[in-house]
Parts: C-alpha cells; structure tokens; sequence
C-alpha cells in the first residue's frame, strides 16, 4: 500500500469516527438532560417525603391533643350533671 492510498484510507476512516463522535456527544447532551431530570425528581420526592413526615407527626400530636380534650370534657360534663 502506497503513503497516498493509505492517506487516503485514513482520512476515510477519520471522517467516520468523526461522524461517530457526533452523534455520540449528541447521546451523551440526551443522557445528561436525563440524569439532570431524574435528579430533580429524587430531590422533589425527598422533599415530599420529609413533608409527609412531618404531617405524621403533626397528626399523631393532633390526634393526641383531641384525645386529651375528649378527656377533660367528658370530666367537665360529669362536674356538671
């Protein structure tokens, strides 16, 4: 194989992987959008999660209070009777 022909050849092949890593940068902006949107989800359901955390026990000492209110009326309504 002649330098010429093998040039040749190698610009051929060059001009391919060229086109290649294109379209592999291309995949690779998709792939990054992908993530950045999995990550705000993650964040987001982190989030909703520790919201319902705090719900709970916010309902757990509401519920408390009431039970604790229920007492002391039941009391106060024998008092008056």
């Amino acid at each position: 194989m002649k330098n010429d022909e093998f040039e040749k050849l190698f610009k051929y092949i060059e001009k391919r992987f060229d086109k290649l890593d294109e379209r592999l940068d291309i995949v690779d902006e998709k792939v990054d959008k992908v993530y950045d949107h999995l990550d705000s989800i993650e964040k987001t359901l982190d989030i909703d999660e520790s919201e319902r955390l705090v719900m709970g026990h916010q309902a757990d000492r509401l519920a408390d209070k009431v039970d604790r209110h229920e007492v002391r009326i039941t009391k106060l309504e024998k008092r008056t009777v």
